[in-house]
């Protein structure tokens, strides 16, 4: 991980009479390129040189280069015996009083890993779901806390490229063959249980963005994944951005898919925050279509299916991104033709005669004309923008380490999903009124 100097036949003697000569410097270049060299202003043919001497030659000649192979090949042996060969052991920590029982004796069987956190986030979980999966199998295990930002803790984010927090990082081989974990309404399996190890294998290959295996530590790497049915909020671990407007609250990043059912489902739920804090806080919409691959042919153009997310996109400059919402879905998910959207409506689109079918360039200009009423000349101005737009969403996406849609993130640390809009905001900020008449966060 972690290199032939051979003479060409010589030229003929130039002729006696040529009375012009080229500069030195053109018959250095000229001698050089046909393999010859100078002796007392004739040509001769070069004599070869003794393998030690052509050897030494090459390497006076090439002294950098053999000096940067050096350097990157110590670099890359130091780099190879400084990787870790393994997690540290793991020893017993403090779980919240939430997260069940925890063992202390010393067993054969027992699964060890860590738990890294970051203390920015106080009123975050730190065990979640994985603590209270092995709890419910009676799963025995040794685990440790570990602060993201103490030394213990930034050599686990810089050794697995950690952002998302809280984390589990399990040692995959103090897994065990007795320990199973058992089909239910949130994990369902085929068998009546399976081997826990098959299942972190299975998050592997399901989840590629939330969960890995680190070979070099033998390790799952396991971020919340609501096993247990339950919307959670991450924390990221990424600068603080905030909103562009001087005394805004918070800065709400919306990741949505237009045609996502879950999105649509939750719209209630935002809309409602959207209403309280109209004005106090920057909404932005941000396309991230996960859910349309899903539900469309893989050989769907890709035009197609931005054709609502331009709408949106554009009707949001103009202050009329809700009103753009309502009237598509009112159309996606309608029941009747009264281009009205109601509850029941929104919480069923999946059963509309309408899903799964894209809403046409044609059908989504005449939607807009007729409900939305956008500027001509403003809308031509922000198709123009929209590719730049849309893929620094996705580069945004990605570095927040939000994959899934639709998901709320507040000032580029605190995530959830949408319909746990209420929940973000208060762990970003307890003080927030709402958190107060809902019993805080």
């Amino acid at each position: 991980m972690v290199e032939e100097a051979k003479g060409k036949e010589a030229g003929k003697k130039p002729a006696a009479k040529a009375k012009k000569k080229k500069p030195v410097a053109k018959k250095a270049k000229a001698a050089e390129k046909a393999g010859t060299v100078k002796t007392a202003g004739r040509p001769v043919q070069e004599k070869k040189a003794a393998p030690q001497e052509a050897e030494k030659n090459w390497l006076d000649q090439n002294k950098l280069l053999v000096a940067l192979v050096a350097v990157v090949a110590i670099t890359a042996w130091l780099a190879f015996t400084s990787l870790p060969t393994g997690l540290p052991e793991a020893s017993v920590g403090e779980f919240h009083k939430a997260s069940g029982t925890i063992f202390t004796v010393d067993t054969a069987e027992r699964i060890k890993f860590f738990l890294i956190y970051s203390a920015e986030c106080e009123g975050c979980e730190i065990d979640g779901s994985f603590v209270k999966l092995l709890n419910k199998n009676e799963i025995k295990f040794s685990a440790k806390k570990i602060e993201a930002s103490t030394e213990e803790g930034q050599e686990f984010v810089r050794q697995l490229g950690l952002r998302k927090l809280p984390v589990a990082v399990i040692d995959a081989t103090s897994i065990t063959d007795s320990m199973n974990v058992k089909s239910d309404e949130n994990l369902r399996f085929s068998t009546e249980s399976i081997n826990l190890k098959i299942l972190l294998d299975a998050f592997v290959i399901k989840f590629p963005n939330d969960t890995s295996y680190d070979a070099d530590s033998q390790a799952y790497v396991l971020t919340e994944l609501s096993l247990d049915g339950a919307k959670h909020v991450d924390f990221i671990a990424a600068d603080e951005c905030l909103p562009e407007e001087e005394g805004m609250l918070a800065r709400v990043d919306l990741f949505v898919d237009p045609y996502g059912a879950p999105f649509i489902k939750a719209k209630d739920t935002l809309d409602f925050y959207r209403s309280i804090y109209k004005d106090r806080m920057e909404f932005n919409f941000r396309y991230l279509p996960v859910d349309a691959s899903k539900t469309f042919p893989l050989d769907t153009p890709r035009g197609n299916i931005e054709t609502i997310a331009r709408y949106f996109a554009c009707a949001e400059k103009e202050g009329k991104l809700e009103q753009a919402e309502n009237a598509f879905y009112a159309r996606y998910c309608a029941f009747n033709d009264d281009d009205l959207l109601d509850a029941s409506e929104r919480q069923n689109c999946e059963d509309s005669n309408h899903f799964g079918f894209l809403i046409s360039g044609d059908e989504a200009q005449e939607i807009a004309d007729k409900e939305l009423g956008l500027d001509k000349q403003a809308f031509g101005k922000c198709l123009e923008e929209l590719p730049e737009q849309f893929n620094n969403d996705t580069f945004l996406a990605d570095y927040l380490r939000t994959y899934r849609a639709p998901t709320v993130v507040v000032n580029c640390n605190y995530a959830g999903h949408v319909s746990n809009i209420d929940q973000v905001l208060c762990k970003f900020n307890p003080e927030l009124e709402h958190c107060a008449y809902f019993g805080g966060a």
